[in-house]
């Protein structure tokens, strides 16, 4: 019917990386639940005599403003589907936010991409947010650390506590390209069978990703007693409320724009004037890119 399908081969979630260790010493023993909490410990950890702050600041991947969005109730795209919104009181709320953080001096930038996981695993930042697909990058650095500590992941904060958090569920779809009869074929056998229970629950052990199966999961019981912060994650892909990013044409161009964006503010742009002009240049992508 002329549509683009893509198919799920893994998938992961968007998730708080927190210094279990640490907040014992600042008199808590769970994560931040709200923004408000996430806020106060970031302050609380930060010392600038010892190079220690609250959040490890990525501003390389557009996921994480999704992630932030949803979290406090909101979205980027329009209810009716007809493209984007970025100008919204959830989006002023995540830019206002990140730029106090930033600021304060109570989370820092990263120089560049996955900065994130050597300062957190070096116990320079209390908390990271970013993919499951990391923790094993994660654990990397912290079992070569000079202090190991213990460790774990968590929702992203939210704007109330919820037993249900908002999280962005998502992942690389794969496509099979108009070719030959046959090349076809091969393609979607080869999906098929990766898709299977037994390849799914293999490749969860190698690659770090969720199967997209629920019958693969009493395959992955064993990695699951082995791996417990793989399976904290897992607990939490199993109970919150999982949110998509937009499926649109051009998704990959507005990223792009919103990354710009948020620089820009974290830089000291306007905010209400700089997402007025994400709006536009996303509606452009959109329209541009539409069938």
């Amino acid at each position: 019917g002329g549509q683009r399908l893509g198919f799920p081969p893994n998938r992961s979630i968007e998730v708080l990386y927190y210094n279990i260790t640490w907040l014992k010493k600042l008199g808590t023993a769970v994560p931040p639940a709200t923004w408000a909490a996430f806020e106060a410990l970031c302050q609380k950890a930060t010392d600038p005599a010892k190079g220690t702050y609250g959040y490890s600041l990525d501003p390389f991947d557009a996921s994480h403003l999704f992630a932030f969005v949803i979290s406090m109730g909101g979205d980027i795209a329009k209810p009716d589907g007809s493209g984007y919104q970025f100008n919204t009181t959830q989006m002023r709320y995540v830019m206002g936010l990140m730029k106090r953080l930033y600021d304060k001096g109570w989370a820092k930038k990263n120089a560049k991409q996955y900065d994130y996981q050597n300062e957190f695993g070096n116990s320079q930042a209390l908390f990271s947010i970013s993919s499951t697909s990391g923790i094993n990058y994660y654990k990397a650095v912290v079992d070569k650390s000079k202090a190991p500590f213990e460790w774990s992941v968590g929702a992203v904060p939210q704007v109330v506590a919820t037993a249900k958090p908002a999280i962005d569920l998502y992942g690389a779809s794969v496509s099979v390209p108009k070719t030959t009869p046959e090349k076809q074929l091969a393609a979607w056998l080869f999906i098929k069978w990766f898709s299977e229970p037994e390849q799914q629950a293999k490749w969860t052990e190698i690659s770090g990703y969720f199967p997209v199966r629920k019958s693969a999961t009493p395959l992955i019981k064993d990695y699951l007693a082995k791996n417990t912060i793989f399976a904290a994650a897992w607990k939490l892909l199993n109970a919150a409320n999982l949110k998509a990013e937009p499926p649109y044409a051009g998704y990959d161009l507005v990223r792009d724009k919103m990354l710009a964006a948020y620089s820009a503010i974290l830089n000291g742009a306007d905010i209400t004037a700089t997402l007025t002009e994400l709006d536009v240049q996303a509606a452009k992508i959109h329209k541009d890119s539409s069938p």
